[in-house]
């Protein structure tokens, strides 16, 4: 009876966070991303492309930077930027105004808005993908009969209706399998009750529950990613020539300079709130200092006091940042290889890509302790060489991984496969045999789009804590999982400095690999949008 009220109460924690996650979600970013297709730098017509650079399309290259890099980044280092300024010992929170409203940032609402903030990126390239796949013949009749207004709520948000539920999807099945966020607030969710209470000894009940919400949000996150894709008006898995009689348009932003100018503060509202005021605050928590003096608490910011603790970091914590480098870089190569396998095995069998899709889909919403434990238990079989390579090795660490960051190098490369001409394809089949056309004309072709999976999977492989803390061979430790442990103690300066220079580097590949992928151009589309 216990047991049965103790996974009730996880399971309706659970979907209470999802449905707040999804709402703060789609709050932010369906208004963003419709922004930032009001500001599209690109049009597409009969005969090419012409790229039209000003403040529209600056604003929108680093609106896409930015929302690739606040999805990837892993969750541990939202929540350490948000308790540098919110948390029980956050700049904010020290002050003489925030100090009224300590403790305030826990439980459910300190979990919702680190989700859906993380999310709301999510939803916005969902949106702004969705959009900018609407046939521009009909956009372009449309404008006769109908204001910018209704039509945004009449035809365009309807028509992009299904990427933004599968945006939203995907929201919430990041909120019922990660445990990070959750177990640094107290908030028991399914996945936080199993690694706190059943990760040592876990019954087939305990599997069931925990992956049960995942696996039914991922199959209809997968069907509605279907509908997504056969009603946009340009496909996602193009399987036809080049020389498709339709044209698409991604048009240029409509109405006058006051439409213009509120795209432009959305935009420019949203890369505040997902990175310059989370990396402002663990620069301004770096440079914190807290004395008492006379039993009273003295708050004083040094600037001097910061750039020392910044400038020292990588020192202080350099086996962190190394073995952090090392274990991304060795999951990111193997989930590159196997997701370029995978996708190039399947780009030309739509039974066989569904499949791998299906596959993907699937390992990616297995919780983080399920995977963990599960790659633990094979490794503790009665084989010989299965416990040295346990303890000795980082093999068991990659395995783990790898079911998060394969689909991700995947997908990547999948689309921009599925973007190649079919008639390059075939020309490709009939002029080289299997290793030559790899070597040959695969990779050459798409090097652009490796490197973009590649640092992309890099990025998510390291941060995924729930599987790194059970299958991290003794002696390693690294960025997030120390940056998880301190946490639990509120973020003081030694937090921000550790996060500061990861969420740094993190972003920087992040907006690499959108500006590789953004540049690189399969069959005259884009890989992203």
């Amino acid at each position: 009876m216990v047991f049965s009220v103790l996974w009730t109460r996880s399971f309706l924690l659970t979907c209470e966070l999802a449905v707040s996650a999804v709402a703060i979600a789609l709050l932010i970013g369906v208004p963003v991303g419709w922004a930032a297709w009001l500001n599209a730098i690109k049009r597409l017509s009969g005969s090419g492309r012409s790229y039209r650079m000003g403040a529209s399309g600056i604003v929108t290259s680093l609106f896409l930077g930015v929302a690739v890099a606040s999805l990837i980044m892993p969750l541990v280092l939202h929540a350490a930027a948000w308790e540098s300024a919110a948390g029980k010992f956050g700049w904010w929170t020290l002050t003489q105004t925030g100090s009224r409203r300590f403790g305030q940032f826990s439980g459910l609402i300190a979990c919702s808005i680190v989700h859906g903030i993380h999310g709301s990126a999510a939803v916005a390239l969902a949106t702004w993908i969705g959009l900018r796949r609407i046939p521009g013949v009909l956009l372009e009749s449309s404008r006769l009969d109908t204001g910018p207004l209704k039509r945004a709520f009449l035809l365009l948000l309807p028509m992009a209706a299904p990427w933004i539920a599968t945006a939203a999807l995907g929201v919430a099945m990041l909120a019922a399998t990660e445990m990070t966020v959750a177990d640094l607030y107290g908030f028991r969710t399914l996945a936080d009750e199993f690694y706190l209470f059943h990760a040592a000894e876990p019954s087939a009940m305990a599997v069931m529950m925990v992956c049960f919400i995942p696996m039914l949000l991922a199959i209809f996150g997968g069907w509605m990613f279907r509908i997504a894709s056969h009603r946009s008006g340009r496909p996602v898995h193009p399987h036809r020539d080049d020389s498709a009689s339709q044209t698409f348009a991604s048009p240029n932003a409509p109405g006058g300079s006051l439409t213009r100018l509120l795209s432009h503060a959305i935009l420019v509202a949203f890369m505040l709130v997902v990175l310059v005021i989370p990396v402002g605050s663990l620069i301004v928590k770096a440079g914190h200092d807290v004395t008492v003096v006379a039993d009273q608490r003295q708050v004083a910011w040094s600037l001097s006091s910061c750039i020392q603790r910044l400038a020292s970091a990588p020192e202080t914590f350099r086996r962190e940042y190394v073995q952090t480098a090392m274990i991304a870089g060795l999951s990111a190569t193997v989930s590159t290889i196997i997701g370029g396998i995978a996708a190039l095995g399947t780009a030309t069998r739509s039974t066989r890509r569904r499949c791998m899709d299906g596959i993907s889909l699937a390992a990616f919403a297995i919780p983080g302790p399920i995977v963990g434990l599960g790659v633990i238990g094979v490794f503790q079989w009665p084989i010989a060489g299965l416990g040295a390579l346990y303890q000795q090795t980082l093999v068991p660490t990659l395995i783990a991984l790898c079911f998060k960051a394969v689909p991700v190098a995947y997908f990547c490369i999948r689309v921009a496969l599925a973007g190649r001409s079919k008639t390059i394809r075939s020309q490709a089949y009939l002029d080289a045999g299997p290793i030559e056309r790899v070597f040959r004309i695969w990779i050459p072709m798409f090097a652009p789009v490796l490197a973009a999976a590649w640092i992309t999977s890099a990025v998510v492989a390291s941060g995924d804590v729930p599987v790194l803390l059970p299958v991290v061979p003794p002696g390693v430790t690294t960025v997030t999982t120390r940056l998880f442990g301190l946490l639990h103690s509120g973020a003081r300066y030694q937090e921000a400095a550790l996060a500061f220079w990861y969420v740094a580097a993190t972003t920087t590949l992040a907006i690499t690999a959108t500006w590789i992928a953004r540049r690189r151009r399969t069959g005259g589309w884009d890989v992203i949008g």
